[in-house]
């Protein structure tokens, strides 16, 4: 990417200059390309404790003992049967630059590490991700840690075990976010929750931006469980609810929407759009739901020994 400037004008000291080009820095990483049945991967020298152990295999399993630095992983090429795993200690960030993984292992992508891992779709690519059909994995993609969404590109995902993405930790969906779509899951179409009470602040889904359609699930759309929040305050997100007692968004906790457009159409039978355990509050943004699947709800606030409020302030 180029930006040229030009200088004019008599009183300019620099006036000699025609014109001046910003060349945007280039930073080192950790390269992985996949190329069918291998994958090439090439790790700067300044990269210090962070090694490969899968030769070339398109089965790539890097290692990083690394505690300090936020390293970059980029991610492109092709391969019917290969796949990514990261073993870490410290956060990272993995940008999906234009690959096409089909896993014949397990998941397409296991980052495993317990930090906030950075997952980046380059502007302009699309991405697709499936998981191997007779395999034991959680999710498609999968993260340890807490995974936060981010750039403009697309990111197709199907899993066909259980969910097709899902984080240990929070989830959170940036405004800088193209597109996800998840196309398929056995599970939960988005999965995320860690915790052990209601209400606290590390365990959450969070929409900030993003256009994100998620359909053919076994179970929910989005599932923010074990006592997960749910944060809604932009983007578009598209809800197909075709399976029985199935949710389109599942809070385990408090439920909070104060922008976005949520758009859910429910057809399987005994279901919901929108499902809250805890405290609901509506105060911006807009939803549009179509139910009509047997004894199913658009929005249900569920009775429990806690507080049972449902407050629509706006939107």
């Amino acid at each position: 990417t180029k930006m040229t400037m030009s200088i004019a004008g008599e009183e300019q000291n620099i006036s000699e200059i025609d014109s001046i080009t910003f060349e945007e820095p280039q930073f080192e990483k950790v390269s992985i390309v996949y190329n069918g049945s291998t994958a090439t991967v090439t790790i700067p020298s300044s990269f210090t404790g962070v090694t490969c152990t899968s030769g070339t295999s398109s089965h790539v399993v890097i290692t990083s003992k690394n505690t300090s630095n936020e390293y970059l992983y980029y991610v492109e090429g092709s391969s019917s049967n290969g796949s990514l795993t990261i073993n870490g200690e410290y956060k990272m960030s993995v940008m999906l630059g234009g690959v096409n993984l089909t896993s014949g292992k397990g998941a397409a992508v296991d980052i495993q590490c317990g930090k906030r891992i950075d997952i980046i779709l380059a502007d302009g690519t699309t991405n697709t991700l499936v998981d191997y059909a007779g395999g034991e994995q959680k999710a498609a993609l999968y993260t340890k840690g807490h995974a936060e969404f981010k750039g403009a590109g697309t990111l197709n995902v199907s899993g066909n075990v259980g969910h097709a993405i899902a984080a240990k930790e929070y989830i959170e969906l940036k405004g800088s976010l193209g597109t996800i779509n998840v196309l398929k899951a056995v599970k939960d179409g988005i999965h995320c929750g860690k915790g052990e009470k209601a209400t606290p602040e590390d365990n959450y889904f969070q929409m900030n931006g993003g256009i994100v359609t998620i359909s053919n699930c076994g179970s929910d759309c989005i599932d923010s469980d074990d006592y997960g929040n749910v944060k809604i305050k932009g983007g578009t997100l598209t809800l197909n609810v075709s399976q029985k007692d199935g949710t389109g968004i599942k809070c385990d906790s408090l439920f909070t929407m104060s922008g976005g457009i949520v758009a859910f159409a429910v057809s399987g039978d005994i279901a919901e759009g929108i499902r809250t355990s805890y405290k609901a509050t509506f105060s911006g943004g807009t939803i549009d739901g179509s139910v009509t699947g047997n004894g199913s709800r658009g929005i249900r606030g569920k009775k429990t020994t806690k507080t049972t409020d449902t407050t629509l302030n706006g939107g």
